[in-house]
């Protein structure tokens, strides 16, 4: 087991050092497109809580969508970056949600009931 977990380690500090990913948020940056992945992690928690998963449901959520615990929970706080494969599996449960506004909060493509959900999902959590 502990050769598993090293290798996942070591996995993971290599595709955070990968330089494609330095170049692809560089061109992101160039085209005012930067990702701020605290804001990404507050959008990740309104979508925990419009299906189904207010306050502190981190455990319940990850484990019926298939996120690890802790993993979720660096994505919430935008201490780890969710891939965009991951991100995408959440557009399987919420039908409308889209890669921009997961990544960049721009509403624009998101059909409007969702977008107002997704815009009250803290507000009832903190009443």
């Amino acid at each position: 087991m502990k050769k598993s977990s090293g290798r996942k380690k070591q996995t993971r500090q290599a595709v955070a050092q990968d330089p494609r990913l330095a170049n692809i948020n560089a061109e992101l940056a160039a085209r005012g497109s930067v990702i701020n992945w605290q804001d990404v992690g507050e959008r990740l928690i309104r979508i925990r809580h419009v299906l189904g998963y207010p306050g502190r449901n981190q455990a319940a959520f990850a484990k019926r969508y298939g996120f690890v615990k802790s993993t979720w929970g660096g994505y919430e706080t935008g201490e780890l970056h969710i891939p965009a494969l991951k991100a995408t599996l959440l557009m399987l449960f919420l039908d409308g949600l889209d890669l921009n506004w997961i990544y960049f909060g721009r509403t624009g493509n998101l059909p409007r009931l969702l977008r107002d959900e997704l815009a009250a999902a803290l507000d009832r959590d903190r009443e």
